[in-house]
């Protein structure tokens, strides 16, 4: 923080509230998996996995139905 002169961002009225750091991997792409029970998209009558934003937006209304 001191070498990056990033203390004045951290302290509010002369107490430190938090700590800022560095990310490891500040430019790495972030990637999200879902799972998907197949056996609670047979019972909604999908016998496929979702693809697009639609069937999965149906799909898990009917799974929360």
């Amino acid at each position: 923080m001191v070498e990056n002169n990033l203390v004045d961002y951290s302290v509010m009225n002369g107490e430190t509230y938090f700590a800022l750091a560095n990310r490891p991997f500040y430019n790495t792409g972030y990637t999200w998996q879902v799972f998907w029970r197949t056996d609670w998209l047979d019972q909604v009558g999908y016998d496929h996995v979702p693809v697009t934003y639609e069937e999965y937006e149906d799909a898990l209304t009917k799974i929360n139905g």
